[in-house]
């Protein structure tokens, strides 16, 4: 009796494209507050002016994460059901990544990063290159979250209360996740189609 595949293919459209949507309206949510910021100075934002938008976007931010989640972990086990060997850890560990202390400062990065090569040419995927925006990408979505734990301290330092030089860190940040989300919207949606392709010409093969 022939062996049941380890992992099965799972359509992942449109979880992709409601990542991608989400992650234009982080951009678009992210490119308003930095607009506002330097149009009338963060020095004059008060934290119950911009409470209700911050929660906003908060709701915004985890839809988005889940749902970028849920296409990390169908796509990287799509690759594997393509024929794709040899990738590290496994499609939960890929997402995992991103919660592990030190790991999460690279390890995310390269799981995305083998993603996209192993999309094009699962059962060839080590000798595929990966596009410059996936680096980028990191070190943007880095960056930002860096200076967001710093601005976080210094509120929580006083009280919670939204001092000048956390809301300098925070249109930083904002600066930061505009091109990061337009980048891994991109990512998302160059991956998903090759994924697609390599998937079609595997049928016809």
């Amino acid at each position: 009796m022939a062996s049941r595949p380890l992992w099965a293919w799972r359509e992942a459209g449109g979880v992709a494209k409601a990542a991608r949507l989400l992650l234009y309206a982080t951009a678009a949510l992210s490119t308003l507050a930095a607009g506002a910021a330097l149009a009338i100075g963060v020095e004059n934002f008060e934290s119950d002016a911009i409470g209700k938008f911050q929660l906003g976007r908060s709701l915004v931010s985890l839809a988005t994460a889940i749902t970028f989640f849920v296409w990390l972990y169908r796509a990287n086990a799509n690759v594997r059901a393509l024929g794709a060997e040899d990738m590290m850890g496994s499609p939960g560990l890929g997402v995992g990544w991103f919660f592990i202390p030190l790991a999460n400062l690279f390890m995310p990065y390269m799981t995305v990063r083998d993603v996209w090569r192993a999309s094009g040419r699962p059962r060839d995927w080590q000798g595929e290159s990966a596009p410059v925006t996936i680096l980028l990408w990191w070190i943007c979505w880095v960056a930002g979250n860096v200076l967001a734990t710093v601005s976080f301290r210094i509120e929580l330092e006083h009280g919670f209360k939204m001092t000048p030089e956390a809301l300098w860190l925070g249109l930083l940040c904002d600066l930061l996740w505009i091109p990061a989300s337009l980048l891994l919207a991109s990512i998302i949606g160059g991956a998903q189609e090759r994924q697609v392709h390599a998937r079609l010409s595997a049928t016809m093969a």
